[in-house]
């Protein structure tokens, strides 16, 4: 585990994974990864394009790779820790946690996404377990938030389930699908969370 406090000396994409489930396996996403990545993000965009937040200055949003590249860099730089969500040996989609800041926050993000002909079948709900003891037990985090649109019902139930609870409502404050959206504002602490193997 790393000690709390700062970053990790490696890259903290690399700490402590993967983990495991039943047919679920969470993964640091490789650079060889990077051809089923496009495909997948690709063959998804548009029942990802309601959630996914997009920069409102730029003429379009990032291309696939441009996304992969981006996810790269800053898991190497070390502010953040992209996890790839397999499923039987398919890559089926991601867990982003991050940009992670340490002291006396000790806090980070979190961000996921599963193929729609995954969705509902409990692959997300056993991933994101996975991730937040991820967080907790080997990046030594506090606190673990997420940023959910309340018309995302699913990514909520999801969020539930695994012990995130409501906060409050953020105003405009992320750029999504052409507009700035509401969000929901979750969260869970190290105290709260109840691990898969105590």
């Amino acid at each position: 585990m790393r000690e709390p406090g700062g970053p990790a000396a490696q890259s903290p994409a690399d700490a402590g994974a993967p983990r495991h489930e039943p047919r679920v396996e969470l993964r640091p996403l490789r650079r060889r990864d990077r051809r089923a990545f496009i495909r997948l993000r690709d063959q998804n965009w548009e029942w990802l394009r309601p959630w996914e937040a997009v920069d409102p200055s730029a003429d379009a949003p990032a291309s696939s790779a441009a996304v992969f590249r981006s996810l790269r860099r800053s898991d190497r730089l070390g502010s953040t820790a992209t996890l790839a969500v397999e499923v039987e040996g398919r890559l089926t989609g991601l867990v982003m946690i991050g940009p992670m800041m340490w002291g006396a926050v000790s806090t980070a993000p979190i961000g996921y996404w599963i193929e729609e002909s995954a969705a509902g079948c409990g692959v997300m709900t056993r991933a994101l377990r996975l991730a937040l003891d991820y967080c907790f037990e080997d990046l030594a985090l506090h606190r673990v938030t997420a940023q959910i649109q309340p018309s995302n019902t699913a990514s909520l139930r999801v969020a539930h389930k695994v012990g995130l609870r409501r906060e409050g409502l953020l105003t405009g404050s992320m750029h999504v699908n052409g507009a700035w959206r509401d969000h929901l504002l979750l969260a869970v602490t190290a105290e709260e969370h109840r691990p898969l193997n105590p």
